[in-house]
């Protein structure tokens, strides 16, 4: 076999794959895929949460930043002035979940897509890991609010981004992970020469 040959069928190959890679992105199998998994966690030496789309080893959206801690004044109202993770009110809680699917709220009274948004993903637990049992929301939030409204808040145009690339998100693997900080001074572990 001549070397142009071997390029040839070299060349077939890849636009081969390519093809069965793109064909199953147009029909949304990705999102469904095992290497395809939204993670919110935050960046190396810092307490703000990010989200980022990640297949395989690549990050294909993200990152964004993201809110997973409760409001306030809803986690008094709900008797959880802690904002502890597993009771009503409380911080977003780290585990493993699946969107269960995409709720529309463009129909919604105004004070409800004020909170979360015209759309909203939901989340559903998985196994031991995933949090705390109950689902969690995936919405978006208006520029200057500090809080979540039912689990994970991103700014509202990095939202419909995320919404635009997953096409029907249903199935798709998210995790949170929280990490604690160590930080000098105060016990924190700095030394003295």
């Amino acid at each position: 076999m001549s070397m142009a040959g071997v390029f040839a069928l070299l060349a077939a190959v890849l636009l081969l794959l390519g093809w069965r890679r793109a064909r199953g992105v147009a029909r949304g199998d990705w999102v469904r895929d095992a290497a395809t998994r939204l993670v919110i966690t935050t960046a190396p030496n810092s307490d703000r949460p990010q989200l980022r789309l990640e297949r395989g080893d690549a990050v294909v959206f993200g990152p964004v930043p993201a809110l997973w801690q409760a409001d306030p004044a809803m986690a008094v109202a709900l008797g959880n002035p802690e904002r502890l993770a597993g009771r009503p009110g409380g911080d977003a809680p780290a585990g493993d979940y699946r969107v269960l699917g995409a709720a529309d709220l463009s129909a919604a009274l105004p004070a409800i897509r004020g909170a979360f948004g015209e759309a909203a993903l939901i989340l559903g637990p998985e196994g031991i890991a995933g949090g705390d049992g109950r689902p969690l929301l995936l919405h978006a939030v208006r520029r200057g609010d500090g809080a979540s409204q039912g689990g994970i808040a991103l700014p509202r145009e990095p939202f419909r981004q995320l919404l635009a690339q997953l096409g029907d998100p249903r199935g798709l693997q998210v995790r949170i992970e929280r990490r604690h900080i160590r930080r000098g001074g105060w016990g924190g572990g700095a030394r003295r020469g």
